[in-house]
């Protein structure tokens, strides 16, 4: 008789049991030695073509790469993101990472993360209740907007979009720029490079014709 597939018997469990078990093995994979040498060799040769194209940039004279992790934090960041993909909770790994160095009174954020059209007008009708028991006479969306602000330290529309409101678009790109951020760093130090390179040849080949043409006269 051939053994159960461990992952057959995951997806018979309920709702928050399945979510639970499934974190437990995604941790265990992620922490064990393949996960930890995994992500140490994706954050070592990310550093490395970061670190190769500052040194360009450098010797041609051109401004430096904004950023370059440290190896450590990038190894947590890529585990945090794999944990945060196989659970499908994109929002919460965004708002580790950027959420809480954002906003003012991030736990008090939290509780508005990736609510559901329902949730987020309950949420404001509770603001708007609250404000005109205090005598405000504001609009709804006036309302709104002060609590964010004075609360939270950033705009309506940021606030939606980032904390409230997330589409499956908004995660695949946020999942994205964590995945390939870095690579992509590193092609746009290629182009600043490259177009430094061009910049050079077109002064030197005007130089060039400069140089023949009072030559010639």
């Amino acid at each position: 008789m051939m053994g159960r597939n461990p992952l057959d018997m995951l997806e018979r469990l309920p709702g928050d049991a399945q979510k639970q078990a499934y974190k437990k093995l995604t941790n265990k994979l992620i922490d064990g030695e393949a996960g930890d040498i995994l992500t140490g060799l994706i954050a070592a040769k990310e550093i490395s073509m970061l670190e190769a194209v500052d040194d360009l940039h450098a010797e041609m004279g051109v401004e430096h790469i904004d950023e370059i992790p440290n190896h450590d934090d990038r190894k947590q960041q890529l585990k945090a993101l794999v944990e945060a993909l196989v659970s499908g909770d994109i929002p919460t790994f965004w708002f580790e990472q950027i959420g809480q160095d954002k906003l003012d009174e991030p736990e008090s954020a939290r509780d508005y993360l990736n609510l559901d059209g329902d949730e987020w007008r309950t949420e404001c009708d509770k603001l708007v209740n609250t404000y005109r028991k205090q005598g405000s006479t504001a609009s709804r969306s006036e309302i709104v907007a002060d609590y964010i602000t004075r609360k939270f330290g950033v705009d309506t529309e940021y606030f939606v979009s980032h904390v409230v409101n997330w589409t499956d678009t908004q995660q695949r790109n946020v999942a994205k720029q964590f995945l390939l951020g870095n690579f992509d760093g590193v092609e746009q130090g290629i182009n600043v490079a490259r177009q430094a390179v061009e910049h050079h040849n077109e002064q030197a080949k005007q130089e060039l014709d400069e140089g023949d043409h009072a030559t010639a006269d």
